[in-house]
């Protein structure tokens, strides 16, 4: 916040992260673009009057006790210029600002794999021959092991077409 704030934000907002009576979050993941800056959907755009941004973000830490979001919005499509990425400093009662219990979908996520694992120790024959394919691939080593056989056979198959003489 230091080098790129306004005077009147510093005033604002810095003392109090600073003092803990403010809780800052850092918004920059994204649905579909995880951590990856270069993958930013959200966008903001000037409307005259200051910043409009429209996007998600997801896994931010703080969220439902942030008093402050500082979020990452793209301004432009990137180019010769830089990336046309901003941050902006939300209020989290900034109107159209909601938080929603990231709980439910890793409760979700979670009754997933046990559903799935489930299925896989149930003796139904699916389960069975995903097991024996699986057991099967090992039998004749792992594939990097194959890999590796086969790649050696290759070379060794390319040095002697190279100096004809040499042992088979």
């Amino acid at each position: 916040m230091g080098n790129f704030c306004t005077d009147v934000q510093k005033k604002h907002w810095l003392e109090r992260i600073a003092s803990g009576e403010v809780v800052a979050s850092f918004a920059l993941t994204e649905p579909g673009a995880g951590s990856n800056p270069a993958g930013l959907r959200t966008r903001a755009r000037s409307d005259g009057n200051g910043w409009v941004l429209d996007g998600q973000k997801r896994f931010i830490t703080n969220a439902p006790l942030a008093d402050l979001f500082v979020v990452f919005a793209r301004t432009r499509e990137p180019g010769p210029g830089g990336r046309g990425i901003a941050v902006f400093l939300v209020a989290a009662d900034t109107p159209g600002v909601s938080v929603g219990q990231l709980v439910q979908a890793m409760l979700a996520d979670q009754y997933t794999g046990v559903a799935a694992g489930r299925a896989l120790v149930r003796e139904v024959p699916v389960e069975r021959i995903y097991r024996e394919v699986r057991l099967l691939r090992l039998y004749e080593g792992t594939s990097e092991i194959q890999q590796l056989i086969i790649g050696g056979a290759l070379y060794r198959d390319q040095q002697r077409a190279a100096r004809p003489g040499l042992p088979a």
